[in-house]
């Protein structure tokens, strides 16, 4: 019998405040410090199938969610070898929150589907430690429709689906260049 790990961890949501990170080898709980937090829950219900990944598999059909009592849907790409295989996207009632890798460490949390970049909420790094930093959106001119685009405001179920998503699946994903390079570094080295 093999005995789970609980790991704590504490991350600034900067907006609503800490955010307390709950986490073992087959779930994660995200909720804010004060004691009346909703709270979001990912759990793995089935056997751990990747040993990269903190929550330990990326099947969908091993994956439950909730907030508070309320079922969400996570469906996680596979996270093998290109950036968009990384991407989950959850269903909460009738919305879809997604998280796409952005660089190798990198995930950008999006009010939408990945490619709704102007529902940008922001960036999410995992830590190694359990912790997820955030870099939330500003607003900011698009050349190409030459108008002021103005993030969301991500509501605190939003923020800690993020958080939870991020803890539960770690964050950003290797590009076909990032690929490439190691092999032709591995084959010539300097």
């Amino acid at each position: 019998m093999t005995v789970s790990r609980i790991r704590h961890a504490v991350a600034d949501s900067v907006i609503y405040g800490n955010l307390l990170i709950t986490a073992t080898d087959s779930s994660v709980s995200v909720q804010l410090e004060s004691d009346d937090s909703t709270v979001v829950v990912i759990e793995r219900t089935g056997p751990r199938t990747r040993k990269n990944i903190p929550i330990g598999t990326r099947d969908p059909r091993f994956l439950t969610a909730r907030v508070n009592d309320r079922e969400i849907t996570v469906t996680p790409g596979s996270g093998r070898f290109l950036k968009r295989s990384y991407r989950i996207l959850v269903e909460i009632e009738d919305r879809v929150i997604s998280l796409g890798a952005m660089d190798i460490d990198t995930s950008t949390f999006i009010d939408g589907k990945p490619n709704e970049i102007v529902n940008q909420y922001g960036d999410l790094t995992a830590r190694s430690d359990g912790s997820v930093e955030v870099g939330w959106a500003v607003p900011q001119r698009v050349r190409l429709v030459n108008r002021m685009v103005v993030p969301p405001e991500p509501t605190v179920d939003d923020v800690l689906i993020g958080f939870a998503l991020a803890a539960a699946f770690g964050t950003g994903g290797l590009s076909v260049t990032t690929i490439v390079m190691g092999l032709v570094a591995s084959v010539f080295p300097s």
